[in-house]
C-alpha cells in the first residue's frame, strides 16, 4: 500500500491523515509484530498469525493479485513434513491417526484450488518437555528458532512444528499460526498445537494454510472500527466500495467487524448485531467463511475468489529460490483387495495393508465414474495398520467408487477401485437415552417385542406386513416406560423417495400425549406403488414426533410394509359391504388403481363415485345389465 493510494483513501472515505502519515513512512520490511485490537466479548483465539504488514499488502496488490493461475493444471502435490514435539521420556505428541485426519481435511478443502497434500515421510520427533509446552512469555521464553534448531528443517517441504500448546508473547493461548508467502526459509513454517490440528474440518489446520497461502482474516482491517485506514465498507460496489483495497482485498468475501459472541446466535449461526460501517450500512460477515472467526460449527467455506487467491500464494511459493515444496516421498506400497459394501445408510471399506512404512491411509470416492471425479473425504483417514473405514455420508440412489492411498506416499498412486451402488436410503433416527421405547408393534404379520435398541434405533425391516391398495390395516405400539408427555408418530414412505415428507405418509395416532398405547389405521394410497415401503415409528418425549434426526429421549424402530399388487390385471366389482366406489371391501383386488382393468358384473348392487371422490382405472367395462353413478362434482380418472 503506497501513501498516494492511501492519501487518496483519505479524500474519499475520511479517515485519519495523521495515522496514514506515521504509516506512510514506516520502512519497507516484514513486520511480525502488530498492534492488536481490543478484545471482543467471547473472543475466539484460535490463529496467531500477526496482520498482514504494509509491505505484505502492497505485495499483495502488487504482484501476487497479478499471477496468472491459468498455468495451473490437475493436481498440485505439497509436502509437508512433521515435526512432532513430546515429553523428555518420549510420551505426548500427535499421533499418525490425527495428523492423516488433519490431511484428509487439507485434501477436501483445497482440492478446488487444484491443490492436494502429502507428507514427506516419517515424521521428526523431538523430545523436549519445554518446546512441547510452547510458552513465549517470560520466563520461559521459548521461541520458534528455538524450535526449529531442536529437529532439521526440510528445504523440500512445509515445515510444521507440531506443539501441545502455543502461549504467544503477549500471553493469549492460540491454536496455530502461519507467515504469509516470502522467499525466505523461515517463513515456510506452520506451528500448531496437536489439539486443534484435526478438531474440525473448516478448523485451524485449513485455516492456517490459508494464510500460507496468502489469505487474511475476513475481518482485515475492519476489526479496528469502521474508521480505520484499512477498515472495509459494506459495498461490493459503486463509490462507497473499497473492497480490493482495503480489508481482506477480495470482494465475495463481506465485511467483517470480527466475531463477537454478544452479536452472535450460535445456534442459528447468524450475525444479530447493529455495527455499520463509516456510511452507515449495516454488516453482513461471512459467518461460514474459514478464514473467520465464526465458530467452525457454522460450516466452512473458501469463496472463488479467496480459491484464486490460493492458487496465486500457491504459484509464488512455488517460485521461491529458498526452498521447494516438492519432497520426493517414500515408496509406500498402496493397499490391495479394496472392497466396498453397502449396510443400510453406510459403506463399509476394507483392505489389506501392504506396507510396513505407511503413516496412515487416505480414502477417496468418486460419484462420476472409476476413473475421474475423485474427492478427498473430510475425515476419509485411518492411522498405520489402518484396514477399514466407513463412510457415513453416502446419498440415495447413487453409485460410489472408492481408492485408498498411503498420506506419506506418492501423491498420485492409488489402490485398485472399489465401486458400491446404492439405493434408496432413509434420513436417520435416533435418541440419546431409551427412557420410555417402543416395547411391542402390532400390525397385520408384525408382532414383535423388544428392548430398546442401541442408541435409541433398530432396523426391524426384515419383519413385514402386506397390504393392498385402497385397503385400511390397524397398528398398535406399545410404550416400555411411560409418562403423560410422551407422544408418538408413525410414517410410510408411499412414494419410495426416500422421506417421509409426502402427502398421507404421516398417520394421525391417537393416544397422543400420553402414555399409550397408540393406534392408528393406515390406509393405503389406491396409487400406491407396488413393493416395499419403510414403516418409521417413533416415541418421543415432551415435544412433536419428527420422522428424522437426533431426539434426546425415546426411540425409533422401522419396518416394511409390503403394497401387493392385484393379482391378475382384472379387478372386479363384487359390492359386498355397500354400493361406495371407495370402499376397499367392495371389490377384489382393493380400490382399483390406474394401472388395473375394472370390472363392473351385472347383477349386482349399482356402483356409486361419490361427489369430491376420484375413481381410477386402466380400462374400464360396465356389463350389460350394470349400473355405475357418478355425482356431480366426482371424478373418474380412466387410462391416465
Amino acid at each position: 500500500m503506497n501513501l498516494s493510494r492511501i492519501v487518496s483513501a483519505i479524500d474519499i472515505n475520511g479517515k485519519s491523515l495523521i495515522l496514514i502519515l506515521i504509516l506512510g513512512i514506516l520502512p519497507n520490511t516484514h513486520i511480525v509484530s502488530q498492534i492488536t485490537p481490543p478484545e471482543k466479548a467471547g473472543e475466539i483465539h484460535g490463529c496467531a498469525t500477526p496482520a498482514p504488514s504494509l509491505q505484505q499488502i502492497q505485495n499483495t496488490l502488487s504482484v501476487i493479485s497479478q499471477v496468472q493461475v491459468n498455468q495451473l493444471s490437475g493436481s498440485n502435490c505439497i509436502a509437508i513434513k512433521a515435526h512432532i514435539f513430546r515429553n523428555d521420556d518420549g510420551t505426548g505428541g500427535i499421533s499418525n491417526a490425527s495428523l492423516s485426519i488433519a490431511l484428509s481435511y487439507l485434501n477436501s478443502f483445497y482440492s478446488e484450488a487444484g491443490l492436494q497434500f502429502y507428507y514427506c515421510g516419517q515424521p521428526n520427533y523431538i523430545n523436549n518437555s519445554d518446546l512441547y509446552v510452547f510458552d513465549a512469555t517470560a520466563p520461559d521464553n521459548d521461541t520458534e528458532s528455538a524450535l526449529a534448531a531442536a529437529t532439521t528443517e526440510a528445504n523440500d517441504a512445509v515445515n510444521i512444528f507440531f506443539v501441545n500448546s502455543i502461549k504467544t508473547a503477549s500471553g493469549s493461548n492460540a491454536c496455530g499460526y502461519a507467515y504469509y508467502p516470502t522467499n525466505l526459509p523461515q517463513f515456510n513454517r506452520i506451528v500448531m498445537r496437536n489439539s486443534c490440528t484435526a478438531a474440525y474440518p473448516n478448523g485451524t489446520f485449513v485455516h492456517e494454510f490459508g494464510h500460507y497461502f496468502n489469505l487474511y482474516h475476513t475481518h482485515q482491517g475492519t476489526e479496528n472500527g469502521p474508521s480505520h485506514i484499512s477498515a472495509e465498507n459494506v459495498p461490493r460496489s459503486g463509490p462507497q466500495s473499497n473492497c480490493s483495497t482495503d480489508g481482506d482485498l477480495l470482494c465475495d468475501t463481506d465485511a467483517d467487524p470480527r466475531y463477537d459472541s454478544g452479536n452472535f446466535n450460535s445456534g442459528t449461526c447468524s450475525y444479530t448485531g447493529s455495527e455499520t460501517d463509516q456510511f452507515g450500512n449495516l454488516y453482513t460477515p461471512p459467518v461460514n467463511n474459514i478464514m473467520s472467526y465464526y465458530p467452525d460449527a457454522c460450516g466452512g467455506i473458501f469463496t472463488p475468489d479467496q480459491i484464486t487467491r490460493i492458487q496465486q500464494g500457491y504459484l509464488t511459493r512455488d517460485a521461491h529460490s529458498s526452498y521447494s515444496l516438492h519432497c520426493t516421498p517414500p515408496a509406500v506400497p498402496v493397499p490391495t483387495d479394496l472392497t466396498a459394501t453397502l449396510d443400510n445408510n453406510l459403506v463399509n471399506l476394507s483392505w489389506t495393508d501392504m506396507a510396513s512404512n505407511e503413516m496412515g491411509y487416505l480414502v477417496e470416492r468418486s460419484s462420476t465414474s472409476s476413473s475421474a471425479g475423485y474427492e478427498a473425504l473430510a475425515g476419509g483417514a485411518v492411522g498405520p495398520d489402518g484396514t477399514d473405514f466407513t463412510d457415513f455420508s453416502i446419498t440415495g440412489n447413487q453409485t460410489y467408487w472408492y481408492r485408498i492411498k498411503p498420506a506419506n506416499g506418492d501423491c498420485e498412486t492409488y489402490s485398485s477401485v472399489a465401486m458400491v451402488e446404492v439405493g434408496t436410503i432413509f434420513c436417520p433416527a435416533n435418541s440419546n437415552t431409551c427412557d420410555e421405547y417402543i416395547s411391542r408393534v402390532q400390525c397385520g404379520d408384525i408382532d414383535n417385542s423388544s428392548a430398546c435398541g442401541t442408541n435409541g434405533y433398530t432396523d426391524y425391516t426384515h419383519l413385514s406386513t402386506s397390504v393392498t391398495p385402497g385397503t385400511g390395516i390397524a397398528i398398535t405400539v406399545e410404550n416400555g416406560t411411560s409418562y403423560s408427555q410422551d407422544e408418538c408418530g408413525i410414517w410410510i414412505d408411499w412414494n419410495q423417495d426416500g422421506d417421509f415428507d409426502d402427502a398421507e405418509e404421516e398417520l394421525v395416532v391417537t393416544g397422543n400425549p400420553g402414555g399409550g398405547p397408540y393406534s392408528a389405521t393406515i390406509n393405503t394410497p389406491p396409487d400406491a406403488l407396488p413393493g416395499d415401503h419403510i414403516l418409521r415409528i417413533r416415541i418421543t418425549y415432551d415435544k412433536t414426533p419428527e420422522s428424522c434426526g437426533t431426539d434426546p429421549y425415546g426411540e425409533v424402530e422401522d419396518y416394511t410394509l409390503n403394497v401387493e399388487s392385484c393379482s391378475g390385471s382384472v379387478n372386479f366389482w363384487n359390492g359386498a359391504t355397500s354400493t361406495d366406489w371407495t370402499q376397499s371391501a367392495n371389490w377384489d383386488c382393493g380400490i382399483p388403481i390406474s394401472t388395473t382393468d375394472v370390472i363392473i358384473p351385472a347383477g349386482l348392487p349399482e356402483v356409486l363415485l361419490g361427489s369430491g371422490l376420484t375413481g381410477y382405472g386402466k380400462t374400464l367395462e360396465v356389463e350389460l345389465g350394470a349400473q355405475l353413478s357418478i355425482a356431480p362434482g366426482a371424478g373418474l380418472n380412466i387410462g391416465n
